[in-house]
């Protein structure tokens, strides 16, 4: 099922260039645009903001060492790798499962829900999803891999805010 997902998803031989060109601009130009959006939000923001931000940063450190773990014990080839559908984006052949682009923006997702902050939670949650379409697109990541992605990001959002909330008050 997740091979038939991913074929379905992936671009086809001869993509749209509309298509093609947002996909890679998600995946080149977004990130960049996502901490540019953060250094602002940060300087600019109320108390709020940067709290949020803060607890991305933890989230996102615990997160990525997760992920790490995965790849080191359990490593998924990506579909390319397999020769399977199209790939449309170079990359290494590191491990597939989980999505990391994915994991990241479930984390600013999660986190700006939690924080009550609904225009840059809804703004991220249609990152993640756009996001998440791009990379199997594009032929770098699986469907589990975005599905896992998302998941670790979120559990890990949530564990962290409650943590912190027993130390600090974040709702405010």
């Amino acid at each position: 099922m997740n091979k038939s997902i991913f074929l379905a998803l992936n671009a086809s031989t001869i993509p749209n260039s509309a298509v093609l060109t947002f996909a890679l601009f998600l995946n080149k130009c977004m990130p960049y645009l996502v901490l540019g959006f953060c250094g602002l939000t940060f300087i600019l923001g109320d108390k709020k903001v940067r709290v949020t931000l803060l607890a991305i940063i933890l989230a996102a450190a615990v997160a990525a060492s997760i992920s790490w773990l995965f790849g080191y014990l359990i490593y998924i080839p990506r579909p390319f790798v397999h020769d399977l559908g199209h790939t449309l984006l170079a990359h290494t052949d590191s491990a597939s499962f989980p999505s990391n682009h994915m994991m990241f923006m479930s984390i600013f997702a999660t986190m700006f829900t939690l924080s009550k902050q609904r225009k840059s939670a809804l703004l991220f949650i249609g990152l993640a999803l756009v996001i998440g379409w791009s990379r199997i697109y594009l032929g770098v990541h699986y469907p589990s891999d975005i599905m896992g992605g998302a998941i670790i990001g979120t559990v890990v959002s949530i564990v962290t805010w409650k943590l912190l909330t027993l130390v600090m008050p974040l709702d405010d």
